[in-house]
C-alpha cells in the first residue's frame, strides 16, 4: 500500500465530519432565522400578550418590539411555552372563532 491509499479513508472521514458539522450549523441557523421571521410576523398586541403570559417583566411594548435574537435563551423558552399554551387553549375554542 502506498501512503496515498492509507490517507484517503482518513481524509474522507475528516471531510464527512466537517460536512456533518456544517449541516448542523446551517440547520440551527435556519431554525433560528425561521423563529425570528415568525416572531416578526406576530402583531405587536399579540406579542405583548405572549410576553405577559411568559412572565417577562418590563415595558411590554418595548419588549414586544425586540427581534427574536435579542431575547435570552431562557426568555425564548418562556415565550415558546406561552405560545404552545395559548395555541392549545385557543384551538379548542371553536365556537368563539365563528363570526357573528
Amino acid at each position: 500500500m502506498t501512503g496515498a491509499a492509507i490517507c484517503v479513508p482518513t481524509i474522507r472521514q475528516k471531510l464527512r465530519a466537517v460536512a456533518d458539522q456544517t449541516r448542523a450549523e446551517i440547520e440551527g441557523r435556519s431554525r433560528l432565522c425561521r423563529r425570528g421571521m415568525e416572531w416578526a410576523s406576530v402583531p405587536l398586541p399579540h406579542r405583548m400578550a405572549l410576553l405577559l403570559l411568559a412572565g417577562l417583566d418590563g415595558d411590554l411594548q418595548s419588549l414586544a418590539r425586540r427581534a427574536w435574537a435579542e431575547f435570552t435563551p431562557s426568555e425564548q423558552a418562556a415565550i415558546q411555552v406561552a405560545i404552545r399554551s395559548m395555541h392549545d387553549s385557543l384551538s379548542k375554542a371553536q365556537a368563539l372563532q365563528v363570526r357573528a
